[in-house]
């Protein structure tokens, strides 16, 4: 069952992760081509940057458990 539960973990923050890099790739492509963002361009920027580089932390976190469990379990 704690498998099961952190392949949904691992699958919800990989959506995500897509969908704030995604946020994140088009208004940094809205600066680099128009040279200019609004306040609310700049706030989802840098929002989404800084959710995303959370996200990835929290889900090599994640990643990571379960190997130690693999391995201690296989002992």
């Amino acid at each position: 069952m704690a498998g099961m539960a952190r392949r949904l973990w691992v699958v919800g923050l990989s959506i995500v992760l897509v969908q704030f890099g995604g946020f994140a790739a088009l208004c940094f492509f809205g600066l680099v081509t128009r040279h200019h963002l609004n306040s609310k361009g700049w706030l989802t920027l840098a929002g989404s940057a800084y959710i995303f580089w959370i996200t990835l932390q929290y889900l090599r976190k994640k990643i990571a458990e379960g190997h130690q469990s693999v391995t201690e379990n296989s002992n």
